[in-house]
C-alpha cells in the first residue's frame, strides 16, 4: 500500500470537523437545558397578594397569666334611608295634637283650611324672624302662648315676608336669637325649622326681589342654622316645586305666592315623617352608644383583697350575735 493510500481525502476532513461541531452544538444545548431545569426548582415563589382583612385582632400580654384579646372590626358605611315614609299628603291629626306652628300668613293657611285648630298656631300675615319676638297675635306674644300651651314640638316657618328687603344673613341671625328665646321658655319641647315655599315663575316676573334665587339662598342659611342648634331641619321646597323649579301651579294660589288648601297636608306629612325619623335615628345612636359602654370587670387572674382594721375587726365582733 503506497503512502497516499492511506492519506485522508480534504472531504473526509470536512466530514469529521462537521461531526466535531455537531456533537459540541448538542452539548452546548444540553448544558442550557440542565441549568435551565436545575434554576426551576431553586426558583423562589411569587408572592401571593393577601385579601384585604376585615376583622383585626390585636393581642396584647399584659401578664404572664394574663392575655387580653380586642377585636375591631371596619363597618362599610351606607347610605341610610329613612326608617318612616309617609307619603304626600297623609298625615296623622293625632301626632299634630301637641305641636304649635309659628309663620306668616302661609301659616295661616293650617287653620283657615281647618287642618289645625287656632290654639294650635301662632301666625300673621307680614311677621318675619325679627318681628315675630314682639308682635302680638291675639293680644299675646309667642313665648306666652308657646309657654302656656308647652307643645312637643314647635314648628317655625318664616321668612317669606323678608326676603324682598332683608338679607339672609340678617334673617337667619334673628333667627337664631329666636330659638334660643323659646328654648328658655319650652326646654322641654322640640324645635323644628321648616323651609319656606319657592314662587311661581310669573311671581318673580312681577316681584323681582322675591325670586328663587333669594328664596334658596335663605333656606340655606337656615338649614346651616338648624344644624348648629342641633333642630330638626323640614325640607318641604322641593316637594312643592314643578319641573322647573317654582312653585307648582296645582299648590299655587293666583299671585303666585301664597298656598293652595292642597299644599297643606303635604307640607304636614313631611313634617311628620322628618320628625319620626329624626327621633328613630337618635334612639338608634343612643342604643349604639349605650352597647359600646363596656363595663368594668374583674380580670381573670385577678385577686381583690380586702384589709380589715383591727377597729372593723372588733366592731363586728361586737355586732355578731352569739347564738
Amino acid at each position: 500500500m503506497s503512502y497516499n493510500d492511506n492519506k485522508s481525502s480534504p472531504a473526509d476532513v470536512a466530514a469529521t470537523i462537521a461531526i466535531l461541531l455537531l456533537a459540541a452544538a448538542i452539548t452546548v444545548l444540553l448544558c442550557i437545558y440542565i441549568l435551565k431545569l436545575g434554576g426551576a426548582f431553586d426558583k423562589k415563589p411569587e408572592p401571593v397578594e393577601i385579601p384585604h382583612v376585615i376583622s383585626e385582632i390585636t393581642i396584647t400580654e399584659t401578664t404572664t397569666e394574663e392575655i387580653i384579646i380586642t377585636t375591631t372590626s371596619a363597618v362599610s358605611e351606607e347610605e341610610t334611608t329613612p326608617a318612616v315614609t309617609i307619603p304626600l299628603g297623609e298625615y296623622d291629626e293625632a301626632f299634630f295634637e301637641s305641636t304649635l306652628i309659628i309663620g306668616d300668613s302661609l301659616s295661616t293657611g293650617f287653620v283657615n283650611y281647618e287642618f289645625l285648630p287656632a290654639e294650635k298656631v301662632f301666625a300673621q300675615a307680614g311677621l318675619t324672624p325679627s318681628s315675630i319676638m314682639f308682635t302680638e297675635v291675639g293680644g299675646t306674644l309667642v313665648y306666652d302662648k308657646a309657654s302656656a300651651l308647652n307643645p312637643e314640638y314647635i314648628c317655625i316657618m318664616l321668612g317669606t315676608n323678608g326676603i324682598a328687603y332683608l338679607e339672609a344673613d340678617f334673617m337667619s341671625e334673628k333667627m337664631s336669637l329666636f330659638i334660643d328665646e323659646l328654648r328658655t321658655n319650652c326646654p322641654e319641647s322640640e324645635i323644628v325649622l321648616v323651609s319656606i315655599p319657592p314662587v311661581t315663575a310669573e311671581h318673580e316676573i312681577d316681584v323681582p326681589e322675591t325670586n328663587i334665587e333669594r328664596i334658596e339662598l335663605y333656606n340655606s342659611c337656615i338649614e346651616k342654622l338648624a344644624e348648629e342648634k342641633d333642630v330638626i331641619w323640614v325640607e318641604t321646597y322641593s316637594i312643592l316645586c314643578d319641573g322647573t323649579g317654582y312653585l307648582a301651579d296645582e299648590y299655587a294660589e293666583t299671585d303666585g305666592l301664597h298656598l293652595k288648601i292642597h299644599a297643606y297636608p303635604v307640607i304636614l306629612s313631611r313634617i311628620q315623617e322628618t320628625i319620626m325619623n329624626a327621633e328613630l335615628a337618635e334612639e338608634a345612636e343612643t342604643e349604639s352608644s349605650a352597647e359600646t359602654e363596656v363595663p368594668s370587670e374583674t380580670t381573670a387572674g385577678e385577686t381583690t383583697e380586702t384589709t380589715t382594721t383591727p377597729e372593723t375587726a372588733e366592731s363586728t365582733e361586737e355586732t355578731t350575735p352569739n347564738y
